[in-house]
Protein backbone atom coordinates (compact mmCIF):
# COMPACT_ATOMS: atom_id res chain seq x y z
CA UNK A 1 0.00 0.00 0.00
CA UNK A 2 1.37 3.39 -0.87
CA UNK A 3 0.99 6.03 1.78
CA UNK A 4 1.30 9.72 1.20
CA UNK A 5 2.01 12.00 4.16
CA UNK A 6 2.34 15.76 4.16
CA UNK A 7 5.36 17.30 5.85
CA UNK A 8 5.67 20.98 6.63
CA UNK A 9 9.08 22.59 6.56
CA UNK A 10 9.77 26.33 6.46
CA UNK A 11 6.11 27.02 5.79
CA UNK A 12 6.16 24.77 2.70
CA UNK A 13 3.91 21.75 2.32
CA UNK A 14 5.68 18.71 0.83
CA UNK A 15 4.19 15.37 -0.19
CA UNK A 16 6.29 12.43 1.06
CA UNK A 17 5.14 9.13 -0.52
CA UNK A 18 6.23 5.82 1.00
CA UNK A 19 5.60 2.15 0.33
CA UNK A 20 4.95 0.06 3.44
CA UNK A 21 4.42 -3.27 1.62
CA UNK A 22 7.04 -5.88 0.91
CA UNK A 23 7.18 -9.16 -0.96
CA UNK A 24 9.47 -12.02 -1.82
CA UNK A 25 9.85 -14.60 -4.57
CA UNK A 26 11.68 -17.82 -3.77
CA UNK A 27 12.13 -21.02 -5.71
CA UNK A 28 14.35 -23.70 -7.13
CA UNK A 29 15.19 -24.54 -10.72
CA UNK A 30 16.23 -28.05 -11.83
CA UNK A 31 17.60 -28.90 -15.28
CA UNK A 32 18.44 -32.32 -16.73
CA UNK A 33 20.09 -32.77 -20.15
CA UNK A 34 20.99 -35.92 -22.01
CA UNK A 35 22.90 -36.06 -25.29
CA UNK A 36 23.22 -38.88 -27.77
CA UNK A 37 21.09 -40.23 -30.60
CA UNK A 38 18.01 -38.88 -28.79
CA UNK A 39 18.54 -35.67 -26.84
CA UNK A 40 16.40 -34.39 -24.00
CA UNK A 41 16.16 -31.19 -22.00
CA UNK A 42 13.95 -31.29 -18.92
CA UNK A 43 13.56 -28.11 -16.88
CA UNK A 44 11.37 -27.71 -13.78
CA UNK A 45 10.89 -24.64 -11.60
CA UNK A 46 9.10 -24.53 -8.26
CA UNK A 47 8.55 -21.02 -6.97
CA UNK A 48 6.38 -18.92 -4.71
CA UNK A 49 5.80 -15.19 -4.86
CA UNK A 50 4.08 -13.74 -1.80
CA UNK A 51 3.57 -10.24 -0.46
CA UNK A 52 2.61 -8.74 2.86
CA UNK A 53 0.17 -5.91 2.42
CA UNK A 54 -0.36 -3.11 4.88
CA UNK A 55 -3.82 -2.45 6.34
CA UNK A 56 -6.51 -2.50 3.64
CA UNK A 57 -9.51 -0.27 4.43
CA UNK A 58 -11.52 -2.01 1.69
CA UNK A 59 -11.05 -5.38 3.38
CA UNK A 60 -11.22 -4.52 7.09
CA UNK A 61 -13.16 -1.27 7.29
CA UNK A 62 -12.13 1.99 8.94
CA UNK A 63 -11.50 0.64 12.47
CA UNK A 64 -7.72 0.91 12.78
CA UNK A 65 -7.50 -0.89 16.15
CA UNK A 66 -5.51 -4.12 15.88
CA UNK A 67 -5.29 -3.98 12.09
CA UNK A 68 -3.49 -7.00 10.65
CA UNK A 69 -1.08 -7.19 7.77
CA UNK A 70 -2.30 -9.46 4.98
CA UNK A 71 -0.09 -12.09 3.37
CA UNK A 72 -1.19 -13.11 -0.11
CA UNK A 73 0.10 -14.52 -3.40
CA UNK A 74 1.37 -12.00 -5.90
CA UNK A 75 -0.46 -11.73 -9.21
CA UNK A 76 2.50 -13.14 -11.17
CA UNK A 77 3.01 -16.24 -8.95
CA UNK A 78 3.36 -19.46 -10.96
CA UNK A 79 4.11 -22.34 -8.59
CA UNK A 80 5.04 -24.98 -11.18
CA UNK A 81 6.76 -24.56 -14.54
CA UNK A 82 7.84 -27.62 -16.55
CA UNK A 83 9.42 -27.71 -20.01
CA UNK A 84 10.26 -30.96 -21.82
CA UNK A 85 12.20 -31.00 -25.09
CA UNK A 86 13.07 -34.10 -27.09
CA UNK A 87 15.07 -33.80 -30.30
CA UNK A 88 16.96 -36.03 -32.70
CA UNK A 89 18.53 -36.10 -36.14
CA UNK A 90 16.60 -37.85 -38.89
CA UNK A 91 17.96 -39.12 -42.23
CA UNK A 92 18.84 -36.55 -44.92
CA UNK A 93 20.06 -34.06 -42.28
CA UNK A 94 16.62 -33.24 -40.91
CA UNK A 95 16.35 -32.15 -37.27
CA UNK A 96 13.13 -33.05 -35.43
CA UNK A 97 11.97 -31.88 -32.01
CA UNK A 98 8.95 -31.98 -29.72
CA UNK A 99 8.56 -29.48 -26.89
CA UNK A 100 5.97 -29.57 -24.11
CA UNK A 101 5.10 -26.80 -21.64
CA UNK A 102 3.16 -26.82 -18.38
CA UNK A 103 2.69 -23.77 -16.18
CA UNK A 104 0.46 -23.27 -13.14
CA UNK A 105 -2.42 -20.88 -13.61
CA UNK A 106 -2.18 -17.27 -12.49
CA UNK A 107 -3.72 -16.21 -9.17
CA UNK A 108 -6.77 -13.96 -9.13
CA UNK A 109 -9.09 -12.47 -6.55
CA UNK A 110 -12.49 -14.18 -6.64
CA UNK A 111 -15.82 -12.38 -6.67
CA UNK A 112 -18.33 -13.08 -3.91
CA UNK A 113 -22.07 -12.53 -3.73
CA UNK A 114 -23.19 -10.85 -0.53
CA UNK A 115 -26.89 -10.60 -1.27
CA UNK A 116 -26.74 -7.48 -3.41
CA UNK A 117 -27.36 -7.35 -7.15
CA UNK A 118 -23.70 -7.06 -8.07
CA UNK A 119 -20.81 -9.31 -7.06
CA UNK A 120 -17.78 -7.74 -5.39
CA UNK A 121 -14.13 -8.73 -5.03
CA UNK A 122 -13.27 -10.77 -1.94
CA UNK A 123 -10.76 -8.30 -0.47
CA UNK A 124 -10.15 -10.51 2.58
CA UNK A 125 -8.67 -13.18 0.27
CA UNK A 126 -6.72 -11.46 -2.51
CA UNK A 127 -5.32 -13.76 -5.22
CA UNK A 128 -6.67 -16.83 -3.41
CA UNK A 129 -7.92 -18.64 -6.54
CA UNK A 130 -5.98 -19.89 -9.60
CA UNK A 131 -6.90 -19.97 -13.26
CA UNK A 132 -6.51 -23.14 -15.30
CA UNK A 133 -2.96 -24.27 -16.02
CA UNK A 134 -1.33 -23.51 -19.37
CA UNK A 135 -0.29 -26.56 -21.39
CA UNK A 136 1.05 -26.82 -24.93
CA UNK A 137 2.99 -29.20 -27.17
CA UNK A 138 4.89 -28.06 -30.25
CA UNK A 139 6.62 -30.03 -32.99
CA UNK A 140 9.23 -28.76 -35.43
CA UNK A 141 11.36 -30.01 -38.30
CA UNK A 142 14.31 -28.17 -39.83
CA UNK A 143 16.88 -28.71 -42.56
CA UNK A 144 20.05 -26.69 -43.21
CA UNK A 145 21.98 -26.65 -46.46
CA UNK A 146 24.59 -24.58 -48.31
CA UNK A 147 23.82 -22.47 -51.36
CA UNK A 148 26.93 -20.89 -52.89
CA UNK A 149 28.61 -19.26 -49.86
CA UNK A 150 25.37 -18.95 -47.89
CA UNK A 151 23.89 -21.18 -45.22
CA UNK A 152 20.13 -21.61 -45.58
CA UNK A 153 17.79 -23.19 -43.05
CA UNK A 154 14.19 -24.15 -43.68
CA UNK A 155 11.71 -25.37 -41.14
CA UNK A 156 8.19 -26.50 -40.41
CA UNK A 157 6.68 -25.69 -37.01
CA UNK A 158 3.39 -27.10 -35.75
CA UNK A 159 1.90 -25.08 -32.86
CA UNK A 160 0.14 -26.46 -30.78
CA UNK A 161 0.71 -30.05 -31.81
CA UNK A 162 -2.06 -31.83 -29.86
CA UNK A 163 -4.73 -29.25 -30.75
CA UNK A 164 -4.64 -29.93 -34.50
CA UNK A 165 -7.63 -32.30 -34.32
CA UNK A 166 -9.64 -29.54 -32.59
CA UNK A 167 -8.84 -27.17 -35.47
CA UNK A 168 -10.08 -29.59 -38.13
CA UNK A 169 -13.20 -30.51 -36.13
CA UNK A 170 -14.18 -26.85 -35.85
CA UNK A 171 -13.66 -26.78 -32.08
Amino acid sequence: MSISTFITSNDDLADNPSNDDFGRAIGIDLTLKTMGQFNTDIQYTYSRAVANGDYDVGAFGTDFANTPSQQYRMSFDRTHDLTLTFYTFLPFGINASVTGFYQSGFPYTPYIFDGSDKPREDLLNPYSERSRAYQAWNMSFSKSFKYNDYGVSMGLNIYPYFAIDLFFKGR
